[in-house]
């Protein structure tokens, strides 16, 4: 049976095919198309199935990571959305929090609320913060409310009262007063979404998923037609979550706001199986795509996690403020900004030198791409400094023009700054980096890590570009370029696992008197996490239910996540989680205070569905060394230090399917396949492994 990976990016989509049977792989790379993603989704489907004279019955599963809610959220493109709110708590939304997300920028806007202050109802209600009723919900003003929102138009409806997470009775009469004037699938219960405390986070989490969730379940409508139109009506269809799981489609529905990071997800999985594999300990995930960077850590082949996340700000990142949209989920914790090999050249009012975030995207895309596109960006430059072959995108499938590239950045660019063009082409790669450069040390030096102790793994279709360059910035000695770079997140997405999260907020200290307070919690997370795996479609196969704990001292107001194993909760496990709390505060913030009282914030339970994995063949054995004579040549303009200007060298083109396990190149060289192309600098030495990764040294 046959097993299909979709990740539907800003620029491309990609498809991998795995035969569980002969444990082979089949790549395709194809451009999105933004306006009707599901058309490449199904064209690459199709195509690939074609190219290997396979029939879409064949199909077991098919994987789908996408940025729909992304890319909505981004581009201000949701459903418009009513929320219903405890009286007295409508302006929460446009209160949010005080922080700003740059400190000394007095001119910084903040995103606009998702729900405006004329769709926001105040209901009266009150549930105390022991989840008591203190006051009836007062149903007449209710239903008034909810047919004064069904008047205006409003297609999604978010519920978030107060201490709903204690007690979820209120919310669930007015979800169930709410199903006379909307779809069920379009209300969203703050209770069901985020059943945490944090009044703001979690009401921001449910307005969120309330307003992707109609443009995310008209998509997935489309795209089920679609197969079943194919003739694969019978494959279950998964879409990847940002938590490094996967969901079956119409689940993931119910939990549009996990869908946030799918594809930089799926990548990181990828990384942390790699890592397992490799014995690597320390691993910086580094992904290039064309519209975004994003990276993340995988310590001892395990993913990293992050509850606090904002989405919609110029930088998406765990735990940092960027001003964006909280989501509160426990999410693969990775960090992201807008430079992506099609992101756009621009100068600021100061005359500065600017790239992305918006990006040209799949069309008019880059300059070179010859489709109309008249902005100057980050293909445009490889190109016109050799780093990329005229004819080799895609597998030959598609062209690159250098005329046009040129007369963009000479318009936009070279002439207004005073520069040549390939300085100027030169410049767009080096603001690029400092982007990535600053990402890169918010995931390891800002979080207390030495890079110079990690291994780079660089993917993406221009991840391998830029890897040399940025690893000589940060220290890192050593650099690894998986099989089909171009289509690693797609490759993670077979190598996920079907999960689901679950949490109950409780404020207690870590005390023997709370012991059987803590155990009656865990066994309700215990209870649900069990019903969840029995009505998974494969909840026969392997199992593992994962708790931790958000712990903190006394009278702080933010908390660290503590796993732990086991379900009693005796004083062993508990003098245990103590040790491990003040251990991981010593190491984040630098001090502990072993004396002070710890407390319990929120209990968490994350339930796997172990799912089998492909298998990489070990690749064939080289018999003899590369002769350096055999490879082509390209003309490259390279910068190899900032003091001084380009020069043009003649670079060894290697195609990458000729490099078998043991061959060594030094650099410069590039190393060219269909899905990417991998730059080798020239103080770094490449030799390939037995899996046939690319092994880049200094």
């Amino acid at each position: 049976m046959l097993r299909a990976a979709i990740d539907t990016g800003g620029t491309f989509t990609d498809v991998l095919l795995f035969d569980e049977e002969q444990n082979k792989l089949w790549p395709l790379k194809i451009p999105t198309t933004p306006d009707h993603p599901e058309k490449a989704f199904l064209q690459g489907l199709e195509e690939i199935l074609k190219a290997i004279q396979r029939q879409p019955f064949e199909l077991k599963t098919i994987v789908h990571g996408t940025t729909l809610v992304t890319n909505a959220l981004l581009q201000q493109q949701t459903a418009k959305t009513g929320l219903l709110v405890t009286a007295g708590f409508r302006d929460l939304l446009e209160i949010g929090r005080q922080s700003r997300p740059e400190l000394y920028n007095l001119q910084q806007e903040k995103l606009p609320p998702l729900v405006p202050r004329e769709l926001i109802r105040e209901i009266p209600e009150r549930i105390g913060p022991q989840g008591q009723i203190i006051q009836k919900i007062d149903l007449s003003v209710a239903k008034k409310a909810l047919q004064d929102l069904h008047r205006q138009g409003v297609e999604a409806l978010a519920i978030s009262l107060l201490f709903s997470f204690l007690n979820p009775q209120h919310e669930k009469r007015l979800s169930q007063l709410a199903r006379e004037f909307f779809p069920e699938e379009f209300i969203f219960l703050s209770s069901q979404v985020s059943p945490e405390f944090r009044e703001y986070e979690r009401t921001s989490t449910t307005v969120v998923a309330a307003a992707v969730a109609p443009p995310l379940v008209n998509y997935l409508k489309a795209l089920l037609n679609n197969l079943a139109r194919l003739g694969s009506s019978h494959s279950e269809v998964f879409l990847m979550h940002s938590g490094g799981g996967m969901l079956p489609a119409r689940e993931a529905a119910r939990h549009p706001h996990q869908l946030i990071e799918s594809g930089p997800a799926a990548g990181l999985v990828a990384v942390a199986h790699w890592a397992k594999v490799l014995h690597l300990p320390r691993v910086i995930a580094f992904d290039l795509g064309g519209t975004t960077a994003k990276t993340g850590l995988i310590l001892n082949g395990q993913l990293q996690y992050t509850v606090d996340y904002q989405v919609g700000g110029p930088i998406h990142s765990g735990g940092q403020n960027q001003g964006g949209y909280p989501v509160r989920f426990p999410m693969v914790d990775v960090a992201e900004c807008g430079a992506g090999s099609g992101s756009i050249a621009w100068i600021d009012p100061g005359g500065h030198l600017q790239v992305g975030p918006h990006s040209a995207g799949a069309y008019p895309g880059p300059a070179a791409y010859g489709q109309g596109g008249q902005e100057p960006t980050l293909t445009d430059a490889y190109l016109l400094l050799g780093y990329l072959h005229p004819a080799d995108l895609l597998g030959g499938r598609k062209s690159l023009h250098l005329v046009p590239a040129r007369q963009a950045i000479q318009k936009k660019i070279a002439r207004p700054l005073g520069l040549d063009v390939r300085e100027a082409a030169q410049g767009i790669l080096t603001i690029a980096n400092a982007s990535m450069l600053r990402i890169l040390r918010l995931v390891s030096i800002s979080q207390g890590y030495d890079p110079r102790e990690f291994t780079l793994l660089a993917y993406g279709g221009a991840g391998p570009l830029h890897a040399c360059q940025l690893a000589e910035e940060m220290g890192i000695k050593k650099i690894i370029i998986p099989p089909f770079p171009g289509l690693f997140s797609a490759m993670g997405l077979l190598l996920s696992d079907i999960t689901m999260d679950f949490v109950r907020t409780r404020i207690l200290s870590l005390e023997t008197k709370n012991l059987s307070t803590i155990q009656s919690i865990l066994d309700i997370l215990l209870q649900e996490a069990q019903a969840w795996i029995q009505h998974s479609p494969d909840h026969q196969k392997n199992t593992l239910l994962l708790p931790s704990a958000d712990l903190r001292y006394q009278g702080q107001n933010y908390e660290l996540n503590v796993p732990f194993s086991g379900k009693k909760f005796t004083s062993g496990l508990m003098n245990s989680l103590l040790s491990s709390f003040h251990q991981l505060h010593q190491q984040v913030y630098g001090h502990c205070e072993p004396e002070e009282t710890v407390e319990l914030v929120n209990l968490r339970l994350k339930a796997i569905i172990k799912v089998p994995k492909p298998q990489l063949p070990s690749l064939e054995k080289a018999s003899s060394p590369l002769k350096e004579q055999t490879a082509s040549r390209r003309e490259i303009w390279l910068k190899t230090t900032p003091q001084t200007g380009l020069r043009l060298i003649q670079c060894p083109v290697w195609p990458r399917h000729l490099l078998h396990a043991g061959h060594e190149i030094k650099g410069p060289a590039l190393i060219q396949e269909n899905n990417s192309t991998t730059f080798v600098g020239p103080a770094w030495h490449l030799w390939v492994d037995s899996l046939g990764n690319l092994i880049l040294e200094r």
